[in-house]
């Protein structure tokens, strides 16, 4: 059985297998719960992989603004949400413990993040094509 793996942890050894929605969705409480404590936005990967097929996902949750983004890297393309606008001003995620410029162009509504991310997990490493994607 081919499940998603997630990376978040500080200092993770071993993936997360999210084998159901609950799974995903408890991760992704928790991350809201640790970034609004910490102060600042956390992000983290989910990763399918069948075989010589392997589908990536990074985004991060920013629940103080109500926002996130989500990346998407597949057959080497490398995509990012975008909200359209030009502003570049980076925001800082954490990424176990280490510091992520993202350009406040590609964060999104949180509501969008989280179901871009169920859809990436539901549908075995999909992008969701309700995002504006913007490629890197």
């Amino acid at each position: 059985m081919v499940v998603a793996r997630a990376w978040y942890d500080l200092g993770q050894q071993e993936p997360i297998l999210l084998e159901s929605a609950q799974q995903l969705d408890a991760l992704l409480d928790r991350m809201e719960v640790e970034a609004v404590e910490a102060g600042v936005p956390v992000a983290a990967t989910i990763e399918w992989v069948d075989g010589a097929d392997r589908r990536v996902t990074q985004f991060g949750l920013n629940p103080k603004e109500k926002r996130g983004f989500v990346g998407h890297v597949e057959d080497r393309k490398s995509v990012i949400s975008t909200n359209g606008s030009s502003d570049s001003e980076p925001i800082f995620y954490d990424y176990t413990g280490n510091e992520r410029p993202i350009a406040a162009n590609a964060e999104i509504d949180l509501s969008t993040v989280r179901a871009a991310v169920h859809h990436f997990v539901a549908e075995r490493g999909s992008r969701n094509e309700s995002i504006t994607w913007l490629d890197l």
